[in-house]
């Protein structure tokens, strides 16, 4: 859980905003996809929310990454 606070009034909403956050990830790999020596596939996938005490900030969102490597 993380947290961002600001040192001055929101000229707009009149408040000074305060923020608390929660990220989650997790990632999936599988070594040596297609017998291929040496490589590796990945899948990243993750949640991300904001909770504001100003309304217009919260915020949320879902991710998903792929992607191929090869370890030396």
């Amino acid at each position: 859980m993380a947290g961002s606070e600001h040192d001055k009034s929101h000229p707009i909403f009149g408040k000074v905003r305060k923020d608390t956050g929660l990220t989650l990830m997790e990632t999936l790999s599988y070594s040596e996809p297609f017998k291929l020596k040496g490589t590796y596939l990945f899948l990243t996938g993750g949640y991300t929310e904001v909770d504001s005490n100003i309304t217009f900030y919260d915020s949320e969102g879902v991710f998903v990454i792929t992607g191929a490597g090869v370890a030396f």
